[in-house]
């Protein structure tokens, strides 16, 4: 069991959650929800 990679993954999922975070409330903005 390797702790970097598993940082590195948790890092990666984040980001991957942010971006479609802003990715949403781009559309949102593009839709007029916002």
């Amino acid at each position: 069991y390797e702790t970097r990679g598993s940082l590195l993954l948790a890092l990666a999922a984040s980001g991957l959650v942010t971006l479609a975070l802003v990715a949403v409330y781009k559309a949102m903005q593009v839709s007029g929800w916002v």
